[in-house]
């Protein structure tokens, strides 16, 4: 591994975030390539193989462009390598934007105009956001932090110490192969079978890891790290996927609120599995401390990554 690197695309990704750029972002071009492809893969009958196929083939993509963009790299200065390496990087973690967009949302609160809170927090979840109340939006930026902070932080930094760039990018395809096409409903629960399977996969043990150092962060933090460990250990399997309900209820546990319950989609309520216990009620101050974790728990992994190598 490439400590050097690695720490760099991290530190860039936290200063500087996701930049407006001149050209799409990596990611947006994976959504894209995905997209395009799309409409001919699922016209055939066979869904589930050919799903795989297609998540096989966005995968091998990204794998080999990443590939050959190092590759035009490596032909350049050493030091203007390095740095377009570590910027390329940054771009497979999202820890700073997951803070931005999720502030957004907090701001509105903090402002009483939830209006716009809902429709903030409509990017960012795939639930009905027009009737929520601000308990309900404090409870799903809560929930969008404790779960991306596997998917979006820890999951691609646990790929980028194995295979470098190229592997933390075809982590990031097959979770955005997932996030749009590992659906559970008529179009796409074969077709998107695989990439879902895969993506519980790649992110079994970073869900776990991740889980953990909540614990140790909500330990420095002062927070109820006992909690944290205790919910983490009884509500972990109460979600459907088998991953996110490590983070999730970890951070539940830490900052002694309940999470789940009824939630909106597509006009429907559904009634969603409880995650911690209702010991404090949700407010703002919830979603600062789950900032203060989500940052904690990533420079953690950082220091253990560098130490282990």
């Amino acid at each position: 591994m490439n400590e050097l690197l690695l720490v760099s695309a991290f530190l860039i990704d936290i200063i500087f975030g996701d930049p407006e750029l001149n050209f799409p972002h990596p990611i947006v071009l994976i959504g894209k390539t995905i997209d395009k492809l799309e409409n001919f893969f699922i016209a055939f009958q066979e869904k589930r193989f050919s799903g795989m196929i297609f998540t096989l083939i966005v995968v091998l993509i990204t794998y080999f462009s990443v590939k050959i963009i190092l590759s035009f790299f490596g032909i350049l200065n050493h030091y203007i390598t390095f740095v377009l390496s570590a910027i390329l990087g940054s771009f497979a973690i999202s820890l700073r934007s997951l803070h931005l967009e999720t502030k957004k949302v907090y701001n509105h609160i903090a402002n009483n105009d939830l209006v716009t809170a809902r429709k903030e927090l409509q990017y960012l979840v795939s639930r009905d956001t027009n009737e929520l109340e601000e308990k309900d939006i404090v409870r799903s930026v809560v929930e969008t932090v404790s779960e991306n902070l596997t998917d979006g932080v820890i999951a691609p930094l646990f790929y980028f110490a194995i295979g470098g760039i190229p592997l933390a990018f075809v982590y990031k395809a097959v979770n955005t192969l997932d996030s749009m096409i590992g659906y559970k409903n008529e179009k796409y629960s074969d077709f998107g079978w695989f990439a879902a399977k895969a993506d519980d996969v790649l992110n079994f043990i970073p869900a776990r890891i991740t889980g953990i150092l909540v614990v140790v962060s909500s330990f420095i933090l002062q927070y109820n790290w006992k909690n944290a460990f205790r919910i983490m250990l009884r509500d972990r399997k109460n979600l459907d996927s088998p991953n996110s309900g490590w983070s999730e209820a970890a951070v539940a546990g830490a900052l002694n609120v309940r999470l789940g319950g009824s939630t909106p989609y597509f006009g429907v309520w559904h009634d969603k599995p409880f995650i911690g216990d209702d010991i404090e009620e949700l407010s703002l101050k919830h979603i600062l401390k789950s900032y203060k974790i989500l940052y904690l728990t990533s420079v953690l992994f950082v220091m253990i990554l560098i130490v282990i190598s």
